[in-house]
């Protein structure tokens, strides 16, 4: 048996128009996708209980805010030491990507931070612990492109 479509062509532009302006009303979306307002609700309260939508966010510049240095961070070690550094880091504000993934590493980290001291303080607590075998910390020097998902 096929397996339904989760979303159609009309969710894939709601989101697309979300994406581009996450402070649209639903009366504003209709008229851009020029649908009924009803429409445009329920299908946003549906995939908002798909957890396909899992929240409204603001985009920041975060380097205006002083955070000048992005570090991507590979880290190789046991199962059990990285899934509790990957429970102490989801917590962080400042950790912007957190990937479990195949090949030389075992967990990528992305994360910003305002000086090199605090990098280096956040390299020394954090990955300074038993069964944590290596790190490599790679400072991004251009950033091409940073943003949170596919319909930009």
């Amino acid at each position: 048996m096929a397996k339904e479509n989760i979303v159609d062509e009309l969710d894939i532009k709601i989101l697309k128009e979300l994406r581009r302006d996450g402070r649209l009303s639903f009366r504003q979306l209709a008229n851009r996708l020029n649908v009924a307002t009803g429409t445009i609700q329920k299908r946003i309260k549906r995939m908002e209980d798909l957890d396909i939508i899992r929240g409204y966010h603001v985009s920041i510049d975060f380097e205006k805010l002083g955070y000048k240095i992005t570090a991507v961070v590979g880290v190789i070690g046991n199962q059990e030491s990285i899934i509790k550094l990957e429970d102490k880091l989801k917590k962080m504000s400042n950790v912007i990507g957190l990937y479990g993934v195949t090949g030389e590493y075992d967990l990528l980290i992305a994360a910003k931070f305002k000086t090199i001291t605090e990098l280096n303080d956040f390299i020394r607590k954090h990955f300074n612990i038993k069964g944590v075998d290596k790190t490599v910390t790679f400072i991004v020097l251009q950033t091409v492109k940073e943003e949170r998902g596919l319909f930009e």
